[in-house]
């Protein structure tokens, strides 16, 4: 007598119900734990699946990871098809449409992907012929989204993923791995973090990839905070970047640990541009992490940190990492009338390939107390109707060519009251621009000169330095 086991006795019993059941599409063998439902809308890939009376018991083989293909439209698309996607053993690719047709989606509870599964691929593709602002993906009701090792988010259109969207709204991710990526098909997509609403974003890991699209921070009066302690956040040239925009828009990014916050370099066309404190808003950059890297090309476009006829004040502080600048037009801390923009510098490495200009028609000031500064297409200081001042206290600072201070109505000022400065002269100025020593050592590159335009000023001892057969010509009245 032959005596088989209770397994394959129930594996018998299960596949002979199951074929004569009308809602049976395909049956894979036990030990594969893989059955579709068609009707019943689910799996039976579990440890133990009840189907009527009969229970498969699981077996001892490792499951192997189950990828399928699921689309789904809108709310109730994303709603039904993420519970499946997130079971143990699951590697799907989820597929939801949204937009015109399709409706925008909400995650207005907690969220982890990939959840229980081995990984998921979500991709939220935009309805055709939707206009821009039509497909909304929205983390609110105070949820929080949460994006792992072995999930991927993709945007596919021109979508918006906003978290912390309208009055009062308040969503979050947080993201230790994974990849958050946002396309220009058919547009542009853009990143919001509190718009209009209160909004959050920790990274601690994983890559965040914006192509040709709009990274906004606390903008339209709302309050956002980009906190990145590791992984990476790359924009491809022709993207923008909005921190703090509009009255009431508070926007913070700050950057620690080992983060990457890069864009790509150009090779033709425009870079990417920034506006940091604009029209009205309140903008900031913090860097504070020794293996930090910020790494902005601009190519020709702007990287203004206070802008904008409503007003907007911006601040860059920079305590420790390396901040690279290249592009042709460089940066302006105070650009417009009414803004102010400041550069605080306590440690770190700054370097510039295009212009640095402190105070154009509005306010700018810049506080170098550690850390070195490399500006290779020069310092311009008040260069138009503005204020425009830098103090120096300690660090190293060089400036390739001269400072050139502006020559209209404004007012600028730079005073060297400890650390390095290599400069190769101190041109333009009116009667309302000053250079004072207070301490510290300028060494004057080759051929020095300054103008007879404004006046300097010995507040304390100091140095200059003048080497081999370099000429030093003052031509400042000395105060």
């Amino acid at each position: 007598m032959i005596v088989e086991s209770r397994a394959v006795c129930e594996k018998k019993r299960l596949v002979n119900v199951l074929r004569r059941s009308t809602a049976l599409v395909s049956v894979g063998s036990v030990s594969d734990r893989q059955f579709s439902l068609a009707g019943l809308g689910m799996r039976a890939a579990r440890a133990g699946v009840l189907f009527g009376a009969v229970t498969v018991l699981a077996t001892t083989h490792a499951a192997p990871a189950r990828a399928e293909t699921l689309n789904g439209s809108g709310q109730v698309g994303f709603d039904t098809l993420i519970p499946q996607a997130t079971q143990p053993g699951d590697n799907d690719t989820v597929n939801i449409s949204v937009g015109t047709t399709s409706g925008n989606v909400v995650i207005g509870s907690d969220l982890a992907l990939p959840g229980l599964a081995q990984g998921i691929q979500l991709n939220f593709v935009t309805d055709p012929s939707t206009s821009a602002g039509g497909a909304n993906v929205n983390v609110e009701n105070g949820a929080n989204f949460g994006i792992g090792a072995g999930a991927g988010v993709d945007f596919v259109g021109n979508g918006r993923f906003n978290v912390g969207r309208g009055a009062g709204v308040e969503g979050s991710v947080g993201m230790t791995g994974g990849t958050l990526s946002l396309g220009k098909d058919g547009g542009y997509s853009v990143l919001n973090v509190g718009y209009t609403g209160i909004g959050a974003f920790n990274q601690s890991g994983g890559a965040v990839d914006l192509d040709g699209s709009a990274f906004q921070l606390g903008v339209g009066g709302g309050s956002g905070t980009y906190n990145m302690s590791g992984g990476s956040f790359d924009l491809t040239p022709g993207s923008t970047i909005y921190i703090g925009e509009s009255a009431g828009g508070n926007g913070t990014l700050n950057i620690t640990g080992n983060a990457q916050f890069t864009t790509t370099d150009v090779t033709s066309g425009s870079g990417t541009q920034l506006f940091i404190g604009t029209d009205g808003g309140t903008g900031k950059i913090v860097q504070d992490g020794a293996g930090s890297l910020v790494s902005i090309d601009t190519g020709g476009n702007a990287f203004w940190l206070g802008s904008g006829s409503a007003g907007g004040q911006a601040t860059y502080d920079l305590r420790a990492g390396t901040f690279n600048l290249d592009g042709t037009a460089g940066m302006v801390f105070g650009r417009d009338a009414g803004t102010t923009g400041s550069f605080l510098q306590s440690g770190g490495t700054f370097a510039a390939v295009g212009p640095v200009t402190i105070g154009s028609a509005g306010a700018g000031s810049y506080v170098l107390s550690g850390g070195s500064s490399t500006m290779n297409g020069g310092l311009r200081i008040a260069s138009s109707t503005g204020s425009g001042e830098v103090v120096q206290t300690g660090g190293a600072a060089t400036v390739v060519g001269a400072i050139t201070f502006g020559n209209s109505t404004g007012t600028g000022s730079y005073s060297l009251d400890g650390g390095t400065l290599t400069a190769g002269g101190l041109t333009g100025g009116n009667a309302n621009s000053t250079f004072s020593f207070g301490g510290g050592t300028l060494i004057a590159g080759q051929s020095f000169t300054t103008s007879s335009a404004f006046a300097t000023s010995f507040d304390a001892a100091s140095t200059i330095q003048v080497d081999g057969t370099d000429v030093l010509t003052w031509n400042s009245v000395i105060s």
